[in-house]
């Protein structure tokens, strides 16, 4: 009896549980927190923005080797007109910015590395741009264009025994060689390339 007596006691017990459960009003949702960036998604933004303000230093790098969606950076050149460095000014600040306010004692020794080289190469580009130094840099004029055809030409696909660059390869360094300043390379073309 003394058995029956505890069945029916905890049975009651859960029936009573369960009917306050079902009766009550269900808890409010908390509102999301905003979220605030993760140091990895900062990290990928960061270089993604960084190569496609660099395309030369993307193809060097074989930046689309990286992410598929960069591969139209190797028929650029880094845009120097004063609403793209304007614009790249403001993107370097809010990035660094957002470095300013990730907390980098939870990350990893190898993370910590990476966020101080983005912070030292962020004061660098915003020092580069207060200084104006692609107003008296050769290497914007000379270098950049010179590299970026030859390392377009050095990671063309063979394609015969002695022939090289796919259509899209020699697409992207006609784009490429048709973005040097000054319109250089027509000077250089022949009447029947023309």
């Amino acid at each position: 009896m003394k058995n029956e007596t505890l069945k029916t006691f905890l049975l009651l017990g859960a029936l009573a549980f369960a009917l306050a459960a079902s009766a009550a009003p269900p808890p409010k949702k908390k509102a999301p927190a905003a979220k605030r960036e993760t140091f990895a998604s900062l990290r990928e933004r960061y270089v993604k923005a960084f190569l496609s303000r660099f395309p030369v230093v993307a193809t060097y790098l074989g930046a689309s080797g990286l992410d598929r969606s960069l591969e139209p950076l190797d028929g650029k050149l880094r845009d120097y007109r004063p609403e793209a460095l304007r614009g790249e000014r403001a993107e370097w600040e809010r990035t660094r910015a957002a470095l300013s306010r990730t907390d980098r004692s939870p990350l990893a020794p190898e993370d910590r590395i990476d966020a101080d080289v983005m912070d030292a190469q962020l004061a660098f580009l915003l020092s580069n741009l207060d200084r104006r130094l692609e107003e008296r840099a050769l290497d914007v004029f000379l270098e950049e264009p010179l590299r970026g055809t030859e390392w377009l030409l050095q990671g063309m696909t063979r394609t015969g025994a002695s022939t090289y660059g796919t259509p899209p390869e020699w697409a992207s360094l006609r784009a490429r060689v048709e973005a040097i300043p000054g319109g250089a390379w027509r000077a250089t073309r022949s009447p029947t390339t023309a």
